[in-house]
């Protein structure tokens, strides 16, 4: 049952149905609450809220699936409480959290992903958090001259360095939630500010988008990543994942709007008609178009991302 927690703290659970508590406020999670949490719960009397059904992801069964999402708000192991333990506890749980992983990619947290590497993986520049072994790092991630050239003379696209060796690499992306894609000789697009890793041998060109030259400042500019391997993104939130085709188009606010299949080829519009609606009073009202030409999905965010140059 939900508890009635303090302004800043959500209760989740795990795959297994483990309970856990996160601080927004501090960006930590927790097994149990804090002792001061519990003490100012008991001080407050708690009011009565009406129980509602739990919200769930819409995911269409007909909708063609190429791609497995790994979502992190929905399957992850919760990270260990740092409540009063003794160094053996520590000691214990670290060796726990570096047990050896099946899989390359492993969500350590809601909001950080191991990468056993062997080999070169592509990832955000400055969101490595630690690593273990013989990794070195350089600038740049590669691609083509057209690529180069393109981010030199608009000073958009995502700022990417290369992670090359032998050892055990997390990253992270300012507490954002991490979601891992898999693609098998696929394509998809993913917004140049929530790209954060790639796997090393897929093809990857920055793009932009179509309408959005004096839009935005320095138009709207995003990485469509094809081949077979391993997509990392983020979302502020919980992601909601929507079907867009010809027969089925799809409006979203470009904002918020963080991947799309590739098989989508969506347009920026001006729609002055929803002026007070959309957006956040930030320039003029834009709006994103899915209305093919094929069928595919659309992943957004609750949240509204301002553009930044990397």
């Amino acid at each position: 049952m939900a508890m009635n927690l303090p302004p800043g703290w959500e209760q989740k659970s795990t795959a297994d149905g483990k309970t856990y508590f996160v601080d927004h406020t501090n960006k930590q999670t927790h097994w149990t609450l804090p002792p001061e949490i519990q003490a100012q719960m008991q001080a407050a009397p708690a009011p009565v809220i009406p129980q509602t059904p739990a919200m769930q992801m819409p995911m269409a069964a007909a909708t063609p699936q190429p791609a497995a999402v790994h979502d992190s708000s929905q399957t992850t192991r919760a990270p260990k409480s740092m409540g009063a333990i003794c160094t053996q506890d520590l000691m214990r749980r670290a060796g726990e959290d570096e047990a050896p992983r099946a899989e390359k990619y492993t969500l350590q947290s809601p909001f950080m992903v191991e990468i056993q590497l062997n080999g070169r993986v592509y990832c955000r520049k400055g969101a490595m958090t630690a690593y273990r072994g013989t990794i070195k790092f350089e600038k740049g991630s590669g691609g083509s001259m057209s690529n180069k050239l393109l981010k030199m003379a608009t000073g958009e696209g995502p700022s990417m360095m290369k992670a090359t060796g032998e050892g055990r690499l997390w990253l992270s992306d300012y507490c954002k939630n991490v979601c891992i894609l898999k693609l098998n000789n696929e394509a998809v697009v993913v917004n140049g500010n929530d790209i954060l890793a790639w796997d090393d041998g897929m093809e990857w060109k920055v793009t932009m988008m179509k309408g959005a030259s004096g839009m935005l400042s320095g138009g709207l500019f995003n990485v469509k990543i094809s081949g077979t391997g391993v997509v990392c993104f983020t979302t502020h939130g919980k992601p909601l994942i929507m079907v867009a085709s010809k027969t089925k188009p799809l409006v979203t606010d470009p904002q918020a709007t963080v991947a799309w299949s590739a098989s989508l080829d969506p347009s920026l519009k001006s729609d002055v008609s929803v002026k007070s609606l959309l957006g956040r009073g930030s320039g003029e009202e834009l709006s994103m178009r899915f209305n093919g030409p094929g069928e595919g999905f659309v992943i957004i965010q609750p949240f509204e991302e301002v553009y930044v140059s990397s």
